[in-house]
């Protein structure tokens, strides 16, 4: 993904004698840089990649996932009390990405470098074209989702649970749970057709 995010951090003698946060959790009494730097490790993936399912050049993804870590730091460091962090990113990110679709109308299509990636791997040319045409075969299937279908794979692929995709996009955990349902059956029934 090319960019880092570090925190510059004021070297601390607390900080060795402090308690570790818990993974996704932030915990008083650490050191705050430390705990988001932690986290932006642990998640920057799995939120970059849930962007790029926004359909977002990779480059916009970048930074609205700089843009969420940025809006976590300032959050915590004004004293917001945050229980399920990763949720809360995601959701940010979300928002973030709508915000930017609703001003950008020019995107990317999943596939648009589907034929570099395919090339790049090494294949043979009959293995590529079979790859091809079961990627082609899987836009066609996703592209018949809904958008709360797509969205809820896609972060339930990021990991994500059902209460905090719940969470993420403002949902009742039944209602993601349905919506998860419906899109894998309709995925197979176009895959196996």
């Amino acid at each position: 993904m090319g960019v880092q995010f570090r925190l510059q951090t004021v070297p601390d003698e607390r900080s060795a004698a402090e308690p570790q946060a818990e993974s996704g959790r932030v915990v008083a009494g650490v050191n705050l840089h430390s705990q988001v730097e932690r986290i932006y490790e642990e998640t920057r993936g799995d939120l970059h990649l849930y962007l790029l399912c926004f359909r977002l050049p990779a480059s916009q993804a970048e930074d609205l996932t700089q843009e969420a870590f940025v809006s976590l730091y300032r959050a915590l460091s004004k004293g917001q009390e945050i229980q399920a962090v990763r949720p809360w990113l995601f959701r940010v990110a979300r928002n973030l990405a709508l915000k930017a679709r609703s001003r950008d109308s020019a995107f990317l299509a999943i596939d648009a470098d589907l034929d570099r990636t395919i090339e790049a791997t090494g294949s043979s040319p009959e293995a590529a074209l079979i790859e091809r045409q079961r990627m082609s075969r899987l836009n066609e299937a996703v592209g018949l989702l809904s958008p709360q279908q797509k969205e809820c794979l896609h972060l339930r692929a990021a990991g994500l649970r059902y209460r905090e995709i719940a969470e993420a996009i403002g949902i009742s955990s039944s209602t993601v749970s349905e919506f998860l349902r419906r899109g894998l059956c309709k995925l197979r029934r176009s895959l196996n057709e």
